[in-house]
């Protein structure tokens, strides 16, 4: 039983994952020693991350007027392969590094079914990226750290297994350019600016369609284009008394679709989905001493997320506009106090997630049960909710 919509009428969904995922990793590196000018690193890394995932309905299933019947079944393997070389050369006050990775992925994936359709077999991508990047830095006495840093990014193609045919999609690719200050100005005052600027080519993001001889919405992985994204990132950190910290941060974001189209559309000009023009954070702990063994703590954090488009489709399946594929901001509060030995052996702390009961959203598919004529039924959203307010007590010891 799901909530999909703070309502009374609740949606049933049922999954099962009986296969194993597994994850393996080994790194070897090789590194300078002492206080040289200059400073090397270089290693080798490998992965093998196998998972799978069925989800499927065993009953009959419907939300609104649309029926969910099983669609989803697959097993993935993604190998990777790694070698790694950066140095630092110090002249001064003033530093210079460089460095690479030239990496190797590949991804496999057996898919078994889906809805109605034949199975899609056994499919594999490959994929071979060098990740270049620069960093310049100046740190002079007593005045904190100035740098600037140039760097390519990359996250490899894969196969999306959900679209109709399950069809590979194109590695994603950018270069992030930044800018920054860091410095302790006070023993108790710490403050971190930034300023980025990122531009994406073959950007990976979710579409939203519906299978032949289906009636429900479905998400599949796919490069809708270019993109590019700015802005700037704030952080201070103050302890004006023994035993108190106040924490605060602040993001503004810009990101933007420049080269893209979804189903015949230009996205040129448009919000990104999910990026939020302004996030903000603020926390505070204060932890009293308790005779000469014992330690109370208090904590309190609020955290803020702007509004933001919720997938791509701005059009519903008429062609129309559609008006409600945003979401609006919303604040989340926790508290927490614990209590426990000054030499951490033990401790136990009761939180309270999403203090104020915030109704917000993790996931939302608009006008998922639209027909074709662009009518809704009563349920004509469907969403996955965020948790409600809830009561953590947890005990903690250390051996």
């Amino acid at each position: 039983m799901v909530d999909v919509d703070y309502t009374a009428a609740p949606a049933l969904r049922a999954e099962s994952n009986s296969y194993p995922n597994t994850f393996l990793s080994q790194e070897l590196r090789l590194t300078s020693s002492g206080e040289e000018k200059f400073k090397w690193i270089a290693g080798l890394y490998a992965s093998r991350r196998k998972n799978g995932f069925s989800t499927f309905a065993p009953f009959i299933v419907t939300v609104g007027t649309a029926r969910i019947d099983p669609f989803l079944d697959y097993e993935a393997k993604q190998t990777e392969f790694a070698g790694f070389l950066n140095g630092t050369y110090r002249l001064g006050d003033f530093s210079i590094g460089a460095g690479g990775r030239l990496m190797r992925t590949i991804y496999e994936e057996d898919s078994r079914m889906f809805q109605l359709r034949p199975n899609s077999g056994y499919q594999k991508v490959a994929n071979t990226a060098f990740l270049p990047k620069l960093i310049l830095s100046y740190k002079p006495e007593g005045i904190g750290l100035f740098y600037a840093s140039v760097a390519k990014g990359y996250e490899s193609g894969k196969v999306s297994s959900s679209s109709f045919p399950a069809l590979p999609y194109a590695p994603e690719t950018n270069w992030t350019y930044e800018i920054g200050y860091k410095s302790s100005l006070t023993s108790k005052l710490y403050v971190e600016l930034t300023g980025f600027y990122i531009n994406s080519r073959n950007r990976q993001t979710e579409i939203i369609f519906v299978p032949p001889g289906s009636a429900v919405f479905l998400k599949a992985l796919a490069n809708a284009g270019d993109a590019r994204s700015y802005g700037t990132e704030a952080t201070v950190s103050w302890q004006p008394v023994h035993g108190l910290s106040l924490d605060g941060a602040l993001g503004l974001l810009d990101a933007k679709w420049t080269d893209a189209t979804y189903q015949g559309r230009s996205l040129r000009g448009r919000q990104i989905p999910n990026a939020s023009r302004v996030t903000a954070n603020l926390s505070s702990t204060y932890t009293i001493g308790i005779g000469n063994a014992l330690e109370l703590q208090l904590h309190g954090n609020a955290t803020y997320r702007g509004g933001f488009p919720w997938q791509l489709p701005y059009i519903d399946l008429t062609g129309a506009e559609i008006a409600d594929n945003y979401s609006e901001g919303y604040w989340l509060a926790n508290a927490r106090i614990s209590v426990g030995s000054k030499d951490e052996h033990w401790q136990f702390a009761v939180r309270v997630d999403n203090l104020l009961d915030q109704q917000f959203y993790t996931e939302f598919l608009t006008r998922s049960n639209q027909s074709a004529a662009g009518v809704c039924p009563a349920l004509c959203h469907t969403a996955a909710a965020g948790t409600r307010r809830r009561f953590v007590a947890t005990l903690t010891t250390r051996f």
